[in-house]
């Protein structure tokens, strides 16, 4: 029997990944850096961070689990360019792969260029794909459907965006990103229960804005 996987969108590009009763937090955001987003206090057994910059390495918001759980993930980590300009700008960000026996999911950190054709390979078909698609200090909506079209996933859920409540101003609205596609479901919640071999299309989750402790 598959574990369940579940993910939780915890605003701009912070994810909790569960699988089962394992825990993974990605890119946790410092206090009061990313407008409109509660400062974040979270446990979890394993902790990535893509880059070096406050809005996605604030480690000390993650209290890590002493216990031996074994991770049901392999983890590889890539790298790619945080600009348009092979990292001169804004340096180089890292992406990750987490394969389980039944799951695969990239995380594509804040990736600023096209993917390598090696890169495309290594991601592709994945069950779920977090893909920045804000523009300005990542890919815009336009160049980040590309990138999601060459990847083929099951599930697209962009991160990285402006909303109405949250985010920075310079950053394209999700709904940039959304009008490209024909399959979209928006989420009341922060929390999306996976579903494998259901192709869902682009699957836009609720940010987490109330609650001070997630566990």
């Amino acid at each position: 029997m598959e574990d369940v996987l579940q993910v939780t969108y915890l605003g701009h590009a912070c994810l909790k990944i569960r699988l089962g009763d394992y825990v993974v937090v990605v890119d946790p955001y410092k206090d009061d850096t990313v407008p409109g987003l509660r400062n974040l206090s979270l446990e979890a057994d394993q902790l990535l961070v893509s880059h070096e910059h406050g809005d996605h390495n604030h480690r000390e918001a993650v209290s890590l689990s002493k216990r031996e759980a074994p991770c049901p993930f392999v983890i590889e980590t890539f790298e790619a360019a945080h600009d348009e300009v092979g990292g001169k700008k804004r340096g180089m960000t890292k992406m990750f792969s987490l394969v389980s026996k039944d799951y695969k999911i990239v995380f594509l950190g804040d990736l600023g260029e096209d993917l390598s054709e090696d890169l495309i390979e290594a991601f592709r078909e994945a069950d779920l794909l977090f893909i920045p698609v804000g523009g300005y200090y990542t890919i815009d909506p336009v160049q980040a459907k590309e990138v999601a079209k060459k990847l083929r996933p099951q599930v697209i859920i962009p991160i990285h965006y402006l909303t109405e409540a949250s985010g920075y101003e310079v950053l394209a609205p999700v709904e940039d990103f959304t009008s490209l596609f024909d399959h979209v479901s928006f989420h009341l919640e922060e929390t999306f229960t996976y579903e494998k071999g259901v192709d869902q299309g682009v699957v836009v989750l609720h940010q987490v804005m109330q609650q001070p402790k997630i566990h």
